[in-house]
């Protein structure tokens, strides 16, 4: 799999998810931000281990 496809599929988990708490692109977009970003570390964390 392509980085950029594991970027677009942590996208759109972050975004359901993210909604879930009012949090969207376009009316948070700084929260948004923080969301995605500690969504796709959680994830890759969790995914991948811990060295």
């Amino acid at each position: 799999m392509k980085v950029s496809d594991l970027y677009e599929n942590y996208r759109i988990e972050a975004k359901q998810y993210a909604s879930g708490y009012g949090i969207t692109p376009e009316s948070t977009p700084t929260q948004w931000d923080a969301f995605r970003h500690a969504y796709a570390s959680a994830s890759m964390a969790n995914e991948m281990g811990t060295p």
